[in-house]
């Protein structure tokens, strides 16, 4: 465990940009549904997919067991998923009330479990299944690229800037 803080602080400089300026930073993704959402999950995973990035799939706890299989053999079958070994999809589930404190719990969750099995990833994105992307992973990692990593929320309308510069 010692070798991997130590890993992940050696990839921060002073200033708290990546060491590598040309280095593409690397996501963690938090993709939550409820009852009847496993489809849609797929969808948005699928659609922000990159090798480099974390994923997380939680289904809350009004979905099925077997919806929730259903999901987990999705990623399994998956031969990208299954040979990247990058998608997870929470076994315990929570009761998620979407305008409460227990998503703030759910997302707690996941971060804890991200920062227990793989420090290799620079921002946390917490999407819901029906989020779809408006921009490509490869336009959105070069973004990323070009900000600190002391940021901790971007405005959409600098974004955009960067992207025709």
């Amino acid at each position: 465990m010692l070798k991997e803080k130590e890993k992940f602080e050696e990839t921060l400089n002073s200033n708290g940009s990546s060491s590598n300026s040309s280095e593409v930073p690397r996501l963690a993704y938090l993709i939550s549904g409820a009852k009847g959402d496993s489809h849609m999950m797929m969808r948005t995973l699928q659609a922000v997919y990159h090798p480099r990035n974390q994923y997380v799939l939680h289904l809350d706890l009004e979905a099925p067991p077997k919806e929730r299989l259903e999901l987990a053999m999705s990623v399994k079958s998956d031969p990208t998923f299954r040979e990247v070994a990058n998608v997870r999809v929470m076994s315990q589930s929570n009761l998620v009330a979407y305008k409460g404190p227990t998503m703030i719990a759910c997302t707690l969750q996941v971060v804890a479990v991200l920062l227990k099995e793989s420090l290799d990833w620079d921002w946390f994105i917490n999407l819901s299944a029906s989020d779809y992307p408006l921009v490509t992973q490869d336009d959105l990692l070069y973004v990323f690229s070009k900000l600190s990593l002391n940021v901790n929320f971007i405005e959409h309308m600098k974004l955009t800037g960067m992207l025709n510069s």
